[in-house]
């Protein structure tokens, strides 16, 4: 037995070796060995996408879809184990992996596969490839493969809208003016009436207004509810009255004292805004029962100054009315015109005097008189656009020959004006009526500081009409141009002056208005037989003498002496 096992043994090593297939042995052991020989038949599955489809048609960016593909065997022998992968950068499978598959199909059989995807966010409108690849098997298990490749629509991403721009809330500035209290001179220990205006001077209304008095005034205190008070709203360029009831501390010295006000408010775009203002009160004298010695109080009632707002180099003109609010006179009145400062520690010569000197005198002042004192100045060239606050000093004697100083204060405005040349940027010649004329304008800032131009336009000229004649700048640079590029027509020859407006905000936010005139000279050309008599009925310059015969040259040779100065006669 063992050597018939040994035996079978050795003829199976040896048919492996030769490629000779062996009967089955006994005991149920398989001694025999398959040849793969290639079949001898040209018959072989071919399988291909014969169609595919979306569901929605057009996909959307970052939207789920789904993907059918129609799998069509158009081969000559049935297909088994058939594989299904998909592949794209632009879309991921949703719901199950990417590779599908189908048992088999027979010949021009017909076989469905789908899956879910989802595009990317940032896909674009436009067909993506999706790449497909297929493998399976024949009947006879030789193994096939084919890549394919569909495209998938994707929708082009709606466009984004365009925010619309939302308008900006005005900002508010609130200004106290027009301060009178009641009675006129404040008895310190008794109740008064401080009564002012507050105007809206921004350009914004400003919302729930509240009016604190500080506490920092120690001398003075509300009688009536607490130190705030609601004003409400105070729309553009309005204003309110505000009364307040307050009582001088009795331990007050007679004489001006100042009081500071607080000004809370919002604008309609619920910013917060905040300003601390001061104001100046007259104390008298003292209530029934603390005697009190007469005192000369000389204090500026109001003050003007011509230009409003002058600009550097210009000359001001200051005109103070100082009024005697004491209970005696002030002799030997001193009025010293002080340094400017803008607010802060450092002072500088902005205003200085023109034809005299910065002090002014005034022998005797007597009790409620008003007086008025006038003073020129220059403003400095080198100055610049703000508020000044200027130092007025009182020196005077009392009824007791004792000298007393005292000092206020007033705001000067500084508007630096804008330097512009205003010219045709390239030259215009004689233009003839009734054809286009071009009108090249330019505006140069020649000053130092940033001009903002809000439009230029062309005033009205009679014989004139203009078309574009106007045009936004914006801010304009020192040493910047912008250009305004009109057509006017002339109904006739003439010399013309052009109005050339422009609209510019100055420093303290307010629109103004620049202009400058260009001159236009229209070729006259006259009109043949019209006898050129002008207005003295054809009599010519010598009274009753027949006027001159002139000959009449043909069109092109007035044309051309025009043009050249030579007369077109």
């Amino acid at each position: 037995m063992r050597s018939s096992l040994r035996l079978a043994l050795y003829l199976t090593v040896l048919c492996m070796l030769i490629g000779v297939g062996l009967p089955t042995l006994g005991h149920g052991m398989v001694a025999h060995a398959q040849t793969s020989t290639p079949p001898t038949s040209n018959e072989r599955p071919l399988i291909f996408i014969r169609s595919f489809r979306t569901e929605p048609a057009v996909v959307q960016a970052d939207q789920t879809f789904r993907l059918f593909l129609e799998l069509h065997n158009v081969g000559s022998a049935g297909a088994t184990n058939i594989i299904i992968s998909l592949a794209s950068e632009n879309f991921v499978p949703q719901g199950s992996s990417s590779v599908k598959t189908l048992n088999g199909l027979t010949v021009d059989e017909h076989g469905w596969v789908w899956q879910d995807l989802r595009g990317n966010p940032d896909l674009k409108g436009g067909t993506y490839a999706m790449a497909i690849s297929i493998s399976y098997q024949g009947d006879d298990g030789v193994p096939y493969a084919s890549n394919e490749t569909v495209g998938v629509n994707v929708a082009a991403a709606p466009p984004t809208p365009t925010p619309t721009a939302q308008p900006k809330p005005g900002i508010p500035q609130l200004v106290i003016e027009q301060v009178a209290t009641d009675p006129v001179t404040i008895i310190a220990g008794e109740p008064f009436t401080l009564t002012f205006a507050v105007r809206n001077t921004g350009t914004g209304a400003a919302r729930r207004t509240l009016v604190t008095v500080s506490s920092e005034n120690k001398n003075f205190a509300p009688t009536v509810g607490s130190n705030v008070v609601s004003v409400g709203d105070i729309g553009f360029n309005k204003r309110q009255t505000v009364s307040l009831r307050l009582v001088a501390d009795t331990d007050t010295t007679p004489g001006l004292h100042t009081l500071q006000l607080g000004l809370d408010f919002i604008n309609w775009g619920d910013e917060k805004y905040s300003s601390q203002q001061v104001i100046a009160v007259t104390v008298g004298g003292v209530s029934v029962g603390k005697p009190s010695t007469p005192q000369a109080l000389p204090i500026i009632e109001s003050y003007v100054s011509e230009p409003l707002r002058p600009s550097p180099g210009q000359p001001l003109t200051l005109r103070l009315n100082i009024r005697n609010v004491g209970t005696s006179d002030a002799r030997r009145l001193n009025i010293t015109f002080g340094t400017a400062s803008t607010g802060g520690s450092s002072a500088v010569t902005v205003f200085a005097p023109l034809g005299t000197g910065n002090v002014r005198v005034v022998p005797v002042l007597g009790v409620n008189e008003l007086t008025t004192v006038e003073m020129q100045f220059i403003v400095s060239g080198s100055a610049s656009a703000g508020t000044y606050v200027v130092p007025i000093e009182f020196s005077y004697d009392g009824p007791t020959d004792k000298t007393l100083e005292r000092t206020e204060q007033i705001t000067l405005l500084v508007s630096v004006a804008p330097q512009l040349r205003v010219s045709f940027y390239r030259p215009v010649g004689q233009p003839m009526p009734g054809t286009p004329i071009e009108l090249p304008i330019e505006i140069i800032n020649q000053g130092r500081n940033t001009v903002g131009i809000t439009s230029v336009e062309l005033g009205p000229v009679e014989g004139l009409t203009f078309e574009n004649a106007s045009v936004y700048i914006g801010s304009l640079d020192s040493g910047q141009s912008g250009t305004l590029d009109a057509q006017a027509a002339a109904a006739q020859g003439g010399e013309y002056n052009i109005e050339i407006i422009i609209k510019y905000i100055d420093d303290f936010n307010q629109n103004q208005v620049y202009t400058a005139t260009l001159p236009l000279s229209v070729l006259n050309m006259g009109e043949p037989g019209d006898g050129s008599g002008g207005s003295d009925g054809g009599k010519g310059a010598n009274g009753g003498e027949p006027p001159v015969t002139r000959v009449q040259r043909p069109f092109w040779q007035r044309l051309f002496l025009g043009l050249f100065g030579l007369g077109s006669g």
